[in-house]
This record gives C-alpha cells, sequence and structure tokens, in this order.
C-alpha cells in the first residue's frame, strides 16, 4: 500500500505543485536566481545528445568540428515554434526547464530563448567559451524600418570561441541562417545552408560613447534581395536576467507576432517545412549551375487540418479543443486575435486548476481508503 501510495504521490505532485494561487498569476516565471544557471548537469546534456543524435564524450576537447556538428544536429533535430506561448504555462525561461522540454522523448522546440539559451549551455558543457549578446531584428533593407518604431532587442545570439577566432552561433533564426555556425569577421559573404549570409560591423560613435555593432545580413532566395536580419553589439555586457523582459514582451504582449498565430518551423537538409499561421510552406532548395527553389503552399482550413498537419510534418500532438482555438486565432483579424488569445489562456488555467483539485481530491480519497 505504502509503495502505491508513494507511486501516485510522486506523478500527482508535478500536477499540484502547479496549481496557481489564483487565475492572474498563472504563468510560471522562473525565479530570478535560476535565470543565471548555466550548468546543465550529465544526465541533461546526455538527454539532449540522445535528442540531437550527438554522440557525447566527456573527455573530448573542444573544436571547430564539434562546434560546426552540434550547430548543425540542433537545428536539423528542434524545430523553431511558438506553442507553448498560448498553453498557461507561457515560455519559462529556466535552464531546468527548457531541458526537460527538449528531452530525449519530445518533440517539442522553442523560439530564439529557448534555443540559444540551450545552445550556449550545452557549448558551455562541452569546454567551449561561450558569450551570449543581445541583438534587434530588424529585417529590412537597412534604410526603410519594418514598423515605425526601432525594434525591441528582443533576439539572442551566441558567440563561441575555437582558438582565436570568434564564431556567431544562432539555431533560433530560421532558415535564414546557415545551418553552421558564422566566423565574426566583416564583409565575408558565406553560402551555408538556406541562405547566403555577410556580417558587417559599423562603429557607432555618439557624444559620450561608442559601439562596435555587428549587422548579419542575408540573401534570401525566396526574393533574391539582400536584408538586414539583426544586429547586436558585441562589447555589451549580457546576462540572461536581462532577457526575462523581452520574453514576457514577446510571450505576453498583443504587438508581439508570437501571439499572433502559430508559428512552427524545421529545417532539414532538402526541405524546409514553415508552418505560419493558416499557411503551410514547404521549400526546396538546390544550388549549382543555376540555383533555383521550388515551394508548395498549402492553406489550413479548418482546426481539424491544422492538428493533422502538426502531427504530420512535425510530429507535435493537438487536441482537437487546442487546434480549434488556435485555428481561430490564426484565422482571425488582428482586434480579435488578443481576445481570443486571452480567452485560450484562460482555459488553459481552469483546466490546470480542474486538474489539480481533482489529483487533490484522489489522494485525500486514497488515503483514506489505505489508513
Amino acid at each position: 500500500k505504502l509503495a502505491l501510495f508513494s507511486s501516485f504521490a510522486r506523478w500527482s505532485r508535478s500536477v499540484v505543485s502547479c496549481r496557481p494561487t489564483s487565475l492572474k498569476m498563472a504563468l510560471s516565471f522562473p525565479k530570478i536566481e535560476e535565470l543565471e544557471q548555466m550548468e546543465l548537469s550529465d544526465e541533461q546534456m546526455q538527454t539532449y545528445c540522445d535528442r540531437i543524435h550527438y554522440h557525447w564524450e566527456p573527455e573530448q576537447s573542444p573544436s571547430k568540428k564539434m562546434l560546426y556538428e552540434v550547430h548543425r544536429l540542433h537545428m536539423l533535430a528542434i524545430p523553431f515554434e511558438n506553442l507553448s506561448v498560448f498553453l498557461d504555462d507561457g515560455v519559462n525561461l529556466s535552464l531546468a526547464a527548457i531541458a526537460s522540454k527538449f528531452g530525449s522523448g519530445s518533440h517539442r522546440g522553442g523560439y530564439c530563448f529557448e534555443q540559444n539559451r540551450m545552445l550556449a549551455a550545452v557549448l558551455l558543457k562541452l569546454g567551449f567559451e561561450v558569450e551570449t549578446k543581445e541583438g534587434r531584428v530588424w529585417l529590412d533593407d537597412g534604410e526603410n524600418l519594418r514598423k515605425s518604431y526601432l525594434p525591441l532587442r528582443n533576439h539572442i545570439v551566441v558567440l563561441a570561441q575555437v582558438g582565436k577566432q570568434l564564431y556567431v552561433c544562432d539555431v533560433g533564426f530560421g532558415r535564414l541562417l546557415p545551418s553552421e555556425p558564422i566566423p565574426l569577421q566583416s564583409d565575408t559573404e558565406i553560402e551555408n545552408g538556406w541562405c547566403t549570409t555577410q556580417l558587417l560591423v559599423e562603429q557607432q560613435d555618439s557624444q559620450l560613447t561608442s559601439q562596435e555593432m555587428w549587422y548579419l545580413w542575408f540573401l534570401d532566395p525566396t526574393v533574391d534581395a539582400w536584408k538586414r536580419g539583426y544586429s547586436f553589439d558585441v562589447n555589451a555586457e549580457f546576462s540572461w536576467v536581462d532577457a526575462e523582459p523581452a520574453n514576457m514582451f514577446v510571450h505576453s504582449h498583443p504587438d508581439s507576432v508570437f501571439t499572433q498565430l502559430l508559428w512552427v518551423e524545421s529545417a532539414q537538409a532538402e526541405c524546409h517545412t514553415l508552418l505560419f499561421g493558416n499557411e503551410l510552406r514547404q521549400e526546396r532548395f538546390a544550388k549549382d549551375d543555376d540555383s533555383f527553389l521550388t515551394r508548395t503552399v498549402t492553406r489550413v482550413t479548418s482546426g481539424n487540418h491544422l492538428r493533422e498537419l502538426c502531427q504530420q510534418h512535425f510530429n507535435i500532438a493537438l487536441s482537437s479543443s487546442l487546434a480549434n482555438d488556435l485555428f481561430a486565432i490564426n484565422t482571425a483579424a488582428k482586434p480579435d486575435k488578443w481576445r481570443l488569445f486571452n480567452a485560450l489562456r484562460s482555459k488553459q488555467r481552469l483546466a490546470k486548476v480542474s486538474l489539480a483539485a481533482q489529483v487533490q481530491d484522489g489522494l485525500s480519497g486514497l488515503m483514506k481508503k489505505l489508513f
């Protein structure tokens, strides 16, 4: 009886501990000190390596070959996606939460904060010297802003050192980045993966300060034009505590694209698949004497169709109810998206409260029977 009770209690503890004290405080924010934690346990590291199919040898010294292999395998194995934005838990940036989410039995991914936080921790575990930097996402021609305001610093990149060379590592920017790290050197065009990229550096001086600002430009084959991807200050100090306000904006603000539609994408050597709202795009790009790209576009027609596509292309399982709610958000006009978004989160909270209450009632009943 005691063994049965202990087993049930261990399972139920995780559910009961998730029970929010109020519906307004249901999002699972990490403790601030957890954001400074960057050390993976051996078990977490091995679980991650199993997920990306990397053979980890703890005694092996860091090398350029290792850096490139881990970066490439991560991009191939872990999708870019924002499903957690629509769930009650939100996006928790504690390393333990990300490591659990990216576990070997999981098919889940995340957006740049999660992806590059995990990559930084993995590279540290492998013995690399690593720094992380905040970036502004531009996605413009360098002259005309996409929006009427300066982009927020809501992107993260990782710098890793091999010998005397620094590399820009980024597994959280979708197909717009190479599948392998980029040497931090100006003016060099690199053909790697889906795009040709180039890093340009500008010394930006004001009356009081100066910045060494690096800009990543990419040549997107879908439009055959150079675009400014993002920028970062290579000398700026950064702590993961600094990322929490930006993360809160990304997953909980009505102007964030991540609260307005479901976004899932995965990159494979031969094909890139992007689910963006109610449109699924599959792109195949080959370079030989004549570069060419083929694209297949599928319109999502219902919640059930969305559920089927997520399962088929990303191995992500959605309940029928969640798929219908996501389809409604994808389809709605912008003023209605925020209302539907908050309604979905409230539904998730109520479901969790109800489940926690059922577990507690079950525990009470079991204890009465056993004792």
